[in-house]
This record gives structure tokens, sequence and C-alpha cells, in this order.
């Protein structure tokens, strides 16, 4: 074996998991010469004659690659032995170059491209040993070759790869020495040095993953020992880290309250938690501080880690230990980098304790010693107080790659360590970059996504599909991927094209797009292939998942899914074999999603719920219904299978019901289930769970017995009399039962306890009071089947009305026939069985006889019976005498303000009925003359639709002006046929004004009348045109009455004939010399924009008109066209004086100078300068020595001599120079570049 060797494993460890991650043991040589870059023209022909022979004999590819090899290497020393060499083997290409070896030789040629280890180890492991069946001697050959590849492209050249490997060997080391808590700490060292591999963007995932299969293999190892606390250890002033030595459930460790960390000496105080996080690797749990920890480093706490259970169910062993916890480390700075071209990030070594408002007076940026201010809102603190972000686009700071220095001081840890003070400089960086198209792909047959490197100004930019146009929205066909994403340093967008668009290739070009400093990117097509993509598993193999309350089956998905809209796409049936060799289905099992807060999903899961699955293994189908991406594509059919194991788990109290007969609706009595609690365990139980005992509430034993249901996972437990005295949260435990979790958790219980009469009392001659032990269940109605009534002896025969029903006293009114005689009538009442009479949890009055009425009469009640006598008489006279309904209006209130001055009784409730149904009769006269109001205040209605929005009914009621509504229309006159309808909608005639009657019937009150309405509604109203319009810059300006629709082509035209100058000479514009836009202001005004062309054919002066014409198929916003065509006639007159654009130095001999419109070139002709003149800085000499303007009058060029840039002034002075209108050039005096 040769040096280069010595890194490769031996054949013992082939078969573990840990075999390919190094090079393999070869026993074939590639070739028979040792050194092939030393080897000698005499022995590279050996080697040709040697394995022609057997080539000849034996055609396959070690023996044709040897001699193909050695003659390539010939070549260099006697090119016409290698020529002819190749040429005779040459036959054999077909013969050698099989299908299997094509495969193998490309995905060689794959990895030596691309230096993937993972390729390695399937060439090694997997597809040369399975070639080798068919052909050993050419699979010995390969691995020879591969093997001096491996070498020359990953072993040799990146040393450290050999070293993450000896690593990764030592954790399969020390656990197969059962030294498992060393080996878990190797991992760690492993895992560092896999980071510092050359090749780590190739390999590091590839060799991650096969430590993490040893990582795997060790904490099974401990899993089968104690479930226990690993250890406890400070991170920093704000973090406290716990590792268990197996996976534990997410709920039980992240629930707060099974962490204290007590103060167990006078150099420390307790330590509050704020919040716990599982990490990925379920075995970690980061403690988030609130306060306690401090910098002491004698500082002792008493740590208590309790009820952390593992994912099936399992209870960790409790942790009970006296730790030494401090942390006396000072924050620092790690590093300020930029994050994007707008935002640096100040990364510290740990969180640090201050508040986002207060950055700006700890973070100070300075230019030249002076500070720069900068506001509040352009700095950012992490949720996690890790790093800081400085937005600079937020900032006054000159981006022009000036060098500034940061200050940061003032800023501590959680514990109280004070960063040092620091201070660096700070390259504020100019972006000069320009962004880029990074990738254009298909999400879906509708859908693709355009990346950039980077953000884009405005979220603007144009995209062609197929050389169409898409026109983009936002939140339409536009959507903004992770827009709220701090570290998005690129720009992700998703388009979705027409739901029409066919599958299949399109070509897609980005273009029009700029960075945030309005840099330019190139435009970028792409050819992409459009197809549904449907949701597919990366694991068919769910994981369990287990929470407070319930257990689930977690799948995950290559993409985000939600599970289907309609609630039968939520449910699915799964099927197992009992103990009995029975296929049983359950039906309705529940899937959900990360929209279910407690399965706590991530947004590509979908979780079965399987809490209520008895033991067993379980196939069901994920039909296409069942799952879908966000794209809308459906997940295909696929049978997948779990397997349920209940057995060992610690059981635990899955749900209980309280005594509320809405909870529990299988129970028809409602009286039995306000004394029932169903208690619902998660597994079956022993019998000491029918321990009535071992169930309280608020810690008393209110329970009198305890029984199993339907089986041994459901305990029915009775209240014992009266047990509840009220209704509301209490807290329920179940303790002590074999096996079962403790359970302790706050519930809406009802009172049991049955409602009494405390007193009964005649406080009228016709009334009893009954003063009850609570408040009677409002609603209810009771009468002589729940109390009878007996007056001296006898039982009145007579129904009797109760009433106080919802308060805690209830006043019996007997009829007008069993009013007492006297106060003095003795009366006995009876509280029959069954009655109704029950508090609001339904608990039903005891029955039984009450036979000590007590006499209690009031003065006053004697006055409101009288006042309300009064209310009683008036209302009996004719109401619809104005006077007499003034009358009863005051009795009524004299009536309702003796009554109001009664205290709370049944007398008064009584007396307020009667009151009510006196009102009624006032009420209902009064409505009636208010619909008489109503009808006067309509009368005739007439509707102009030019401003109208409202419909029949809503100008009706608005007419009426009082509290009148309409209740129907009934009919409409066939002259207002099609104008209005019988729903009040209103379609104003377009020729001519239209009346007629409507039949309608109002409403005020419970008061109905129908009354005939006559109604006129006016013609349509039309756009015009005015008869001026206005000219400035190249745009005609003309005003129309209102909105304009739209404007279409040929809805405008523009003509210069037989007007101004154009009487005689006419000129011809086409639709291309000027443009016809609405105004974007105001969409009353149409803007006519002379393009240049146009211009140049009009050559605008004072006698210069054209007509323009607006044409009948112009339209208001409600589609109404103008009546007839108009003409309406313009001065077009050019008034705006030509301006300088530019002015630069050609050579040392000649300088232009370019303006923004063409010049009178007549202006240039003769003799002189024209009044330009230049001259360099400090002197006197005039350089000009001609002046000469371009054919197109854009353009005049300077001819002289020691024309210099940065150093010659050219100046001019009005006078000279004017466009073709006249209109003169300004002076100027300006530097050349």
């Amino acid at each position: 074996m040769r040096e280069a060797q010595k890194k490769f494993l031996g054949v013992a460890l082939v078969a573990s998991s840990i075999s390919g991650i190094v090079a393999p043991s070869v026993v074939a040589m590639a070739t028979v010469i040792e050194d092939e870059e030393k080897a000698t023209p005499d022995q590279l022909k050996s080697v040709i004659n040697e394995y022609s022979v057997k080539l000849d004999k034996n055609p396959i590819f070690a023996n044709y690659h040897r001699v193909l090899y050695a003659a390539e290497r010939l070549a260099q020393y006697d090119e016409q032995y290698s020529k002819d060499t190749l040429s005779s083997i040459a036959k054999y290409d077909s013969k050698v170059y099989t299908k299997d070896i094509v495969k193998l030789v490309d995905k060689m040629n794959e990895f030596s491209m691309s230096k993937e280890m993972k390729i390695y180890d399937e060439l090694v492991n997997d597809d040369i040993p399975s070639f080798a069946k068919i052909d050993k001697e050419s699979a010995d050959y390969l691995l020879g070759r591969l093997d001096a590849w491996g070498n020359g492209i990953v072993f040799e050249v990146d040393k450290n790869y050999s070293k993450a490997t000896d690593e990764i060997v030592k954790v399969n080391t020390l656990r197969e020495k059962d030294k498992l808590e060393e080996a878990l700490d190797q991992v760690e060292v492993a895992k560092k040095a896999i980071k510092n591999i050359v090749t780590y963007k190739i390999n590091g995932e590839y060799l991650e993953g096969k430590l993490k299969i040893e990582e795997n293999k060790v904490k099974d190892d401990m899993a089968e020992r104690d479930l226990y606390v690993r250890k406890v250890t400070v991170n920093n002033g704000r973090e406290i880290e716990v590792k268990f030595n197996k996976s534990v459930s997410q709920s039980s460790a992240e629930d707060t309250e099974n962490y204290s960390f007590n103060s167990a000496n006078s150099s420390s105080k307790d330590i509050g938690i704020e919040e716990a996080e599982l990490q990925d690797d379920d075995c970690t749990v980061i403690l988030k501080i609130k306060s306690g920890l401090n910098t002491n480093s004698d500082a002792k706490h008493m740590v208590s880690i309790e009820k952390v259970m593992t994912n099936d169910g399992t209870e960790m062993k409790d942790y009970y230990e006296i730790l030494n916890l401090y942390d006396d480390v000072a924050p620092e700075v790690d590093n300020i980098k930029y994050i994007d071209d707008n935002r640096i990030r100040i990364n510290f070594s740990e969180p640090i304790n201050i508040e986002e408002d207060d950055l700006s007076a700890s973070v100070k940026i300075k230019l030249d010693g002076a500070k720069v201010n900068i506001s509040k809102k352009a700095f950012k603190l992490d949720d996690d107080k890790k790093y800081i972000q400085i937005d600079l686009s937020k900032t006054g700071i000159d981006r022009n790659n000036k060098r500034y220095t940061i200050e940061i001081d003032g800023v501590s840890d959680y514990a109280g360590n004070s960063l040092e003070k620091y201070k660096d400089d700070l390259l504020v960086k100019k972006d000069n970059e320009d962004p880029e198209v990074t990738e254009i792909k298909a999400l879906s047959k509708n859908d693709f996504r355009v990346e950039f490197n980077e953000k884009i100004y405005n979220d603007k930019f144009r995209v062609i599909v197929d050389g169409k146009e898409i026109t983009l929205t936002k939140g339409s066909n536009l959507k903004i991927v992770d827009e709220d994403e701090d570290d998005m340093v690129e720009a992700k967008y998703d388009i979705t094209l027409p739901t029409s668009t066919s599958e299949g290739r399109k070509l897609i070009t980005v273009y029009d797009y700029k960075d945030l400093y309005e840099n330019e990117g190139d435009s970028a097509t792409e050819e992409v292939y459009f197809e549904a993509q449907h949701p597919v598993l990366e694991d068919t193999t769910p994981k369990l998942k287990t929470t407070k309350d319930r257990r689930y089956q977690v799948f995950t998905f290559d993409r985000d899914v939600n599970v289907g809209e309609n609630e039968k796409d939520r449910l699915i049936e799964v099927k197992h074999v009992d103990s009995d060799g029975v296929t049983k289905t359950d039906k309705d099992i529940k899937l959900v999603d990360e929209d279910n807060n407690d399965a706590d999903l991530e947004s590509n899961e979908i979780a079965l719920d399987i809490t209520k699955l008895e033991e067993g293994k379980y196939t069901f189908d994920f039909e296409t219904r069942n799952v879908v991406d966000h794209y809308g594509q459906k997940i295909e059919k696929v049978s997948l299978k779990f397997n349920n194991n209940t057995n060992d788990k610690t059981g635990k109290v899955l749900d209980v019901i309280p005594n509320d007969p809405k909870e529990q609706p299988d129970e028809s009595d409602k009286q039995k289930a306000l004394n029932k609690v169903i208690v619902e365990f998660d597994k079956e139980v022993g019998e000491d769970a029918k321990n009535e005992r071992k169930y309280t509430i608020d810690n008393r034993q209110v329970f009198e017995k305890a029984v199993f249901v339907d089986d041994k996972m459901h305990v029915e437990l009775t209240l014992k009399k009266d047990a509840l005295s009220n209704t509301g949260k209490k807290t329920f435990r179940a303790e002590g039962i074999k096996n079962v979790k403790d359970y302790d958790k706050k519930l809406e219980f009802k009172d049991n306890t049955k409602p009494e009469v405390t007193r009964a009392e005649k406080t009228g001659l016709n009334t009893i009071k009954l003063i009850m032990s609570e408040e009677i269940k409002k609603g209810v109605t009771i009468n002589k089947d729940d109390i009878k009534v007996k007056v001296e002896g006898n039982t009145l025969e007579n129904d009797i009305k109760v009433t106080g029903q919802g308060t805690d006293v209830l006043i019996i009114t007997l009829s007008k026939e069993d009013t007492l005689r006297s106060s003095r009538d003795e009366v006995t009442l009876e509280i029959l069985d069954d009655n109704r009479i029950s508090d609001e949890a339904g608990n039903i009055v005891e029955s039984g006889i009450i036979d000590d009425v007590e006499v209690n009469l009031d003065d006053m009640l004697v006055t409101a019976i009288n006042k309300v006598e009064v209310l009683k008489d008036a209302c009996a006279k004719d109401l619809s005498d104005s006077k007499n309904l003034e009358d009863a209006k005051k009795s009524r209130q004299d009536a309702q303000n003796a009554v109001n001055d009664l205290k709370n009784s049944p007398d008064k409730t009584n007396l307020q009925n009667d009151i009510d149904e006196q009102s009624k009769i006032i009420d209902a006269k009064d409505t009636g003359n208010k619909l008489d109001e109503a009808i006067k205040n309509i009368g005739e209605v007439t509707i102009d639709n030019k401003n109208n929005t409202k419909n029949l009914t809503e100008i009706l009621e608005e007419k009426a002006n009082n509290e009148t509504t309409v209740s129907s229309i009934n009919s409409v006159d066939t002259k207002l046929e099609g104008v209005v309808a019988k729903d009040g909608k209103i379609t104003p005639p377009a020729t001519e004004n239209k009346s007629g009657e409507v039949n309608v019937t109002l409403k005020n009150g419970d008061t109905t009348k129908t009354v005939t309405v006559k109604v006129i509604v006016n013609e349509t109203t039309v756009p015009t045109i005015g008869n001026e319009a206005t000219y400035k810059d190249g745009v005609i300006t003309i005003k129309a009455s209102e909105a304009l629709s739209p404007l279409q082509e040929g809805d405008i035209v523009v003509d210069a004939t037989n007007v101004g100058d154009f009487k005689d000479n006419p000129a011809v514009l086409d639709k291309e010399d000027y443009t016809v836009t609405l105004n974007k202001e105001d969409n009353s005004k149409i803007n006519v924009t002379l393009k240049q062309s146009g211009l140049d054919k009009l050559k605008p002066s004072d006698n210069c008109k054209v007509k323009v014409i607006v044409q009948n198929t112009v339209k208001d916003l409600a589609g109404n066209t103008l009546k007839e065509n108009k003409e309406v006639i313009v001065n077009i007159k050019d008034e705006t004086a030509p301006i300088l654009k530019e002015i630069k130095c050609v050579d040392a001999n000649n300088v232009e100078i370019k303006f923004s419109e063409s010049l009178d070139k007549t202006k240039f002709e003769g003799e002189g300068l024209k009044g330009f003149s230049a001259k360099n800085s400090g002197e006197t000499e005039e350089l000009i020595t001609k002046v000469e303007i371009s054919d197109d009058g854009l353009t005049v060029t300077l001819t002289g001599s020691k024309f210099e840039a940065g150093k010659t002034t050219v100046s001019y002075t009005k006078g000279t120079v004017s466009d073709k209108a006249g209109n003169q050039l300004d002076s100027f005096q300006q530097s050349i570049k």
C-alpha cells in the first residue's frame, strides 16, 4: 500500500456507518507502474505489449484502459508508436464501453469535477461493488483509479478532511468502549473539525450526516439506561443550557414551571426563567433568564428540574443539585459587517441588556471626531438581543466611501458585566454594483419565482413571458417572498400567470429593474419548464410528537403545505389489526397543520392526531384532497403506515368533562349531569382509579363515588349533595393513580346546590313574595304546575302568574277571582315534585310545604296601584282625539314615576307590566300620527340622475324625515316601466323625463299604511366639451364638463388644414405626430401632446392654429357619449427659449455645445463669433477662431486651440442666437468638461 493510502480505513470498518467518509482499502493497482509520472518509454511500451495481448484475449475495460492510458503517456516520447497503438485498439471501443462502464466513468468524472465525497462514497460502497459481479477485474481497476483521484482531489489537498474523519471514528470507538458521556462530548469535537475542512461547502453536510448517525447511536445507548439530565451550564448572562440524555417532548421541555433556580447562599438570588426553548437535537433546552444571575463566583443555586418527559410519555428522572452558577465574562463586539448595501450589523458575543430606544445613546458614529446625528428609527435590536442593525438609508451619512469611526459604550450583559468601550474604523461604502437576476424557476404550472442578488427599488421590475408582457400587481399576481425577514439580502418574488396558461416550456425575460441605489441591472432571459409540482413527503416514516394533552404522528413535506379547506378534507380513516386478528377502522381522525397551536408544527409539516387511538400498527392513505401546497397543488395519493405504541408510557388524564349538562350531551337528565364529572385517560388504568379520594376540587374531598364507564379509560365521579355552592373556575386534581401522571387544572364547574325558599310574604291582597337562597334561572315558566297555593285550606283552581325570574325574589300574582279578602287570610304554599324552578346551573328547588307565609304590605304600593288604574282609564278613551292622547301620555308618566319609587318587588314587576301594556296602546296611536306626517313630507318625488346614488326606498325614507321606513314597493306605473323597479333600483331614461305613480307600504313602529306616490325621473346627463383650449410647451389642453373614461384610438383628431397659417398651405399631421391622454390629476381634461415631428410640421408662430376634433365616441365614467363631434381651434405658439444642455471638450482644438432644441441656423451666417468667447483660467487670450452649427441645429462646435477640460471657460452674451421661433438663448458662462 502506498504512502498516500495511510489515512484509509481497513476492511474491518467497511460495513460500518462511517465507511465511505474516508477512502477504502484498495488492493488492485490502477496501473502496473508504481510511479506513473516517471515512467520511461520502454516501461510504457512494455505495458502496451503485455495488455494488448490480454485485450485481444479478454476485451474488457481494465485491459483496454491500461493500453489506452500508456499510449497517451507515450505520445510525448514516440508520437507515431502512440498513434498506431490507439488506432489498433479502436476496434474494441464498442465492446469495452458498455452502459455500466459509461455510467461508472461519468460518475467518477462527476466526482473529479465536484469533489463531492457523497458521490465517492456511493462509487466505493455501492456502484463499483455491484459492477464487480459482472466484471471483477475492471471493477478493481476502477477502484484503483478512484483511489488515485481521491488522494489527488480531496485527501492530499485537504488534510483537515482526514482529521475530521478521525474525529468521527473516535465517536464510534468511545461508544464501543461504553464511554457514552465521552462519546457525546467527542461529537462536539468532531463537529468543529468538520467546520474546518477546505471543502466544507461541498462535503460538510455529508460528513455531518455521517456524524449524526454515530451521535444517534450514542444517544440510543444512553436512553437504554436511566433518563436523566446530563449537565446544566451557564452560556452567558441571559442563557442557561440544560442537556438531557434522550430526546424530550417539546411541551414538557418548554414548560418554565418545570425549572427552578433558587438561591442557596448569600452571594446569590433566585433566578427567574422567562422562556424555555427546545433545540433541534431534541435533547438540549436553552432557558432565557428574566433576572437573578450575577457576576459573583461564589453564587450557588439549588437547581430543580422536574416533570420533563420523553416523546413516548416516560418521565425523566427528577434533577436536584446545588450548582455554582454565575457569569463574570464581559460581552464583546464579535464583528461589524454589511448584510446588504443598506444595513450594517454589530454582532455581540452574547445578549446585551439594552432596549431599542436606548441604542442611539450607546452607539455613536463620528466623522473627523464630530458625532453624526442618527435617528432612533435607523436602529433595530435583534429579538434575542445578540446584534444591532443600523439602516444607513435612514441616516444622513454620506455613502461615498468615506471612513467613519464607530464607538460602542455603556452596554452590559444580563449579569451586569460591562462591555469594554469599543472603537474602530467604519468604511461606509458606496454601492456601484449593478443588481442581477440570480434565478428564474417554476413553482407550479402557473407560478414561478424570480430571485435577485439584492433588494430591488420599489419592488419594481418587468416580465415578458413568451413575448407577452405581464402586468405585475403586488398582492395580486406578485408576491414578495420573506418580505418581513430582516436578514434577507437578496430579493425573491413569486409571480402567478393566468390560470388558463398551458403547461410546457416558456421563455421568460426579466428587465427594467434597479437596486436601492438605482443602479440598473441587465435583462435576463431563461427557458423555464412549467408543470404541476405535487408536494412530496421528505420521509414516509413519521415522527411522534407529544404535547401536554395530545399525541401526533408528524409528516414532513418538501415545501410549505396545509390541510384541505373543507372539513372532510381534514379527516381520514386509519386501519389496524387488533390482537384477535380483526381489522378495525377508526374514522374521522383529524389532520392538523401549522395553524394548530397545540401541535406547534413547522410550515412544511402535517400531523395526524392519534391521541385516542389504541396500540397497534396502522395503515392509512393520504388522499389528494388532504394536503395542498401554497400554490394550490395537491399531493398525489400515497399509502403510509405508523406504529402506535402506548404500553410503556406513563398514562395521563386526557380530558375532564365537568358537571355541565352542555358538556355532557349524552346525559338527558340535567339534574344528574350536575352531579357527575367524567375523567378520560389516554390508556387503560388500574382499579385504584376507582378510589374517589384520588380526586379533589379546590383541595376538598367532594366526591362520594367513582366507577368505570364503557371501558377502563373513563371514570365517572359522583358529587356529594350540595358539594359546590357556586359556579366558576375551580382546581381539579387527580393524584396518586398508579402509572398515571398527576393532573392539575382549573376548570369551569357548575353549582350543584339546590335553591331553597328562605322566606314567604304576603305583600298585597293578590301578591306573594318568595325570598330564594339564590337567583332563579331567567326565562323559565312557573305556574300552578310548580307551586300549589291554598287559601284558608282550599286549593286555588285558577292559574297563578309568577315573575321575578333572573333574581332571587319571585312574585306570585293571584287571579282577580282569587284575590284575598284580607291580609289575615291564611296562605299555604306547596313546591311540587318535578317542578321547573331552578337556578342558573339547573339545580331544581327542593319540594315541600311552606305554611308560615308572613304579611308585609307597603303604603307606596297602594299609591302606585291607583296611578296605574288612572292610566288604564285614560287609555280606554278615544285616543284619536289629540287632547285624550296627551292626557294618556301624562297619566303614563305619573304611573311610571310612582312605580319607580317602589323597591324591587313582585308588585313592582306586575305594575310595570301593566304600564308596558297601556304604552303599546298609546304608541300605536302615536305611530299612526307619524305615518300621516311622513306621507305629507314625501309628497311628490323628483329624481335628478346627475348626482343621485340612492334607490327609491332610500329617497322615500329620507323625505319622510322621521322613523318611518318603506316596508315594500307594491306596484309601479307602466309609464315608469324600465325606469323604476320593485326593488327600488332606478335606471334613468336616455332621451326624455319619465313620470308615473308608485304604490308603497310605509311602516312606523308596528303600524303600516299603503299610499300612492308620484315619481318623476329626469333623463340621463351626457358630457360636453368646452369651446376653448389652451396650449403650452407642446401640450394642448381641452376641458370636458365631467370626468371621462379612458380614451380610445381615434377619439381625438388634430387637423392643420384651412386654419391660421394653413389656409393656403395645409400641414398634414399623422397620428404618429402627437399623443392623446387624460390628465393624471383631472380626468375631465384631455391632453394632446405634440411630438417633435408634429412641431416641425406646424412651425409654431403667432398665427399657427390647429383644429382639434373631439369625436362623439368619447364617454363619461357612466358610459354616456357626446351627442355630436366637437371642434376646438387653438393657437400653437412657441414661447420657450432654448436651454444649454452640455459643454464638453472633444480635443484641444474643438469644443461641442448641445442645446434643448434646434437653433436658427441663419443667425450663424456671415462673419463674427456670434457672441461666443473662450478663455483659459488666468489668461486673456481668446481661443475661438470659428463657430459652426450642425445640420439639425442642436449642436454648436467651437474651433480654436488650447482648449482644456477643467481649465477653459466658455461664455455667451445674449442677443445673437435664438430658436426658429425667435426665442433668444440666455447668456451663460461655464467651465468645459
